[in-house]
Parts: structure tokens; sequence; C-alpha cells
């Protein structure tokens, strides 16, 4: 609520204000070997194993 007024955010308005120049289509997972590799990708070398 704002100001005693229910508000409704929708997901395009946040990528419109945030300017995020991405696709609604984008895929919103990923498994977790892509996470994995992408904290790789950046240098994290902490414990993959869990």
């Amino acid at each position: 609520m704002v100001r005693n007024k229910h508000v409704i955010v929708t997901e395009e308005r946040i990528r419109t204000v945030l300017k995020l120049k991405d696709n609604a289509q984008d895929p919103i997972s990923m498994n977790k070997d892509d996470v994995l590799d992408g904290f790789r990708g950046m240098g994290y070398v902490g414990d993959f194993s869990q």
C-alpha cells in the first residue's frame, strides 16, 4: 500500500523504469550447472559441492 492505496507494480513496469533492456521472453530461471558456470566465469573459488 502507498498512502493507503493499493498499487500494482508489474514486471513490465519494473523493466521500463530500471531500463533493463531485456526481453520479457528471456528465461527467468537457470539450472544449477549454468549458475555454477557463471560463478566460475566471474572468478568465484568457493565450494561448489553443495
